[in-house]
C-alpha cells in the first residue's frame, strides 16, 4: 500500500509538473505579442510616428509605464505618446521629428499594453526596436519597367519605382518623338489598373492615352517638381526625361488603349496626331489603316 501511495504521489508530482511546463511553454509559444509594423532594416532621414500591431484579438492602452524613443549611444530620448488606431492597433508617437543621425531605440516597458486573447487578457511583453537616421538621400528613380533607353515592341505605360513613396503626379505629361512633335497624353498613379495601390507604395504607373506602335525613338519629359515624395512635398525628383525605342514590330501606327481612345483620333505613319486630313495618303483612323485619296 505505501508503495503505490509513494508511486501515486509520485505521479501526481510528474503530471503537475508536465503540466506546468506545457502551459508555460505554450503560453511563450502561442500569448500575444507586439511587434512594429516598420522597416528596422530601412534607413530613415527622421522618426516621429510608429505602428504597433499585435496577434491578439484586441489591444488597448493600459496607461502602465513610459514608450521611448532613445539615442543608442546616450539612452536619452523622448517620451513617446501611445494612441489607439483600431482593435489590433496602435500609434506611437514623439513630440517633435527626430533628425539626429545614429541609432535609435524604441523602447517599450512589459504591460505599456493589455492583450485580450481568447477572452483572457494578458500585459504586453516589453519590446525593444533599433532605427538607424542617416543623412537625406535625394528622391530619385531607382528602376523602370521598361528600362529607360530600351527597345521595346509598344509602349503604353511605364513603372517607375522610387526610393520613396511618391505622391500622385497630377500634371498631364506627354509624349514626344524625335522632332520634339506631341504624340500622346501621359498620367501618373500610385495605383495599378485595377485602382489597387502598389505592394510598398513605392511605385508609380505612367499611363499613356495611346500604344505606341510606330517604329522611332519617344521620350516622356518629367519637369522639376512634378514628381514630388509622400513624406515631404518639397522634395521634388530632379527634371528627367525618359526614352523608349519602338521598334514597329507590332503594327504601325498608334493603336488605341481599351477604355481610353480618343473618338475619331487621327494620326499619320510617323505617329504624329493630325486634326484634319489635307493631303492624300495613309493614316491610322481610329486605330486602322486607311488609305485617304
Amino acid at each position: 500500500m505505501r508503495k503505490f501511495t509513494l508511486l501515486f504521489t509520485m505521479f501526481i508530482a510528474c503530471a503537475v509538473t508536465l503540466c506546468a511546463q506545457d502551459e508555460n511553454e505554450g503560453g511563450e509559444a502561442t500569448g500575444p505579442s507586439i511587434y512594429l509594423l516598420e522597416d528596422n532594416n530601412q534607413v530613415y532621414t527622421e522618426l516621429q510616428y510608429f505602428t504597433v500591431g499585435t496577434d491578439a484579438d484586441r489591444l488597448e492602452i493600459s496607461g502602465k509605464g513610459e514608450a521611448k524613443l532613445v539615442q543608442v549611444s546616450s539612452g536619452q530620448g523622448p517620451v513617446m505618446t501611445g494612441y489607439p488606431i483600431g482593435y489590433t492597433m496602435a500609434l506611437l508617437e514623439t513630440p517633435n521629428p527626430i533628425k539626429a543621425a545614429g541609432e535609435w531605440k524604441v523602447v517599450i516597458p512589459e504591460g505599456y499594453y493589455n492583450l485580450e486573447k481568447d477572452s483572457v487578457v494578458y500585459p504586453s511583453p516589453a519590446f525593444e526596436m533599433v532605427f538607424k537616421i542617416g543623412a537625406p538621400e535625394d528622391f530619385k528613380i531607382v528602376a523602370m519597367d521598361p528600362e529607360n533607353n530600351s527597345t521595346v515592341s509598344s509602349l503604353s505605360k511605364v513603372l517607375l519605382t522610387f526610393n520613396y513613396p511618391p505622391m500622385d503626379c497630377y500634371d498631364v505629361l506627354k509624349v514626344v518623338n524625335a522632332s520634339g512633335d506631341s504624340i500622346c497624353a501621359v498620367t501618373a498613379h500610385c495605383y495599378d489598373e485595377e485602382n489597387n495601390w502598389y505592394d510598398g507604395w513605392l511605385t508609380m504607373r505612367l499611363a499613356l492615352s495611346d500604344t505606341i506602335v510606330a517604329k522611332g525613338t519617344y521620350y516622356i519629359q518629367i519637369p522639376d517638381s512634378t514628381i514630388k515624395k509622400q513624406a515631404d512635398q518639397l522634395t521634388p525628383i530632379a527634371p528627367t526625361t525618359l526614352v523608349f525605342h519602338v521598334d514597329g514590330s507590332q503594327a504601325t501606327g498608334i493603336l488605341p488603349v481599351v477604355n481610353n481612345a480618343v473618338v475619331g483620333a487621327i494620326y499619320d505613319l510617323t505617329g504624329r496626331r493630325v486634326e484634319q486630313i489635307t493631303t492624300p495618303g495613309v493614316y491610322i483612323v481610329n486605330g486602322r489603316k486607311r488609305y485617304i485619296k
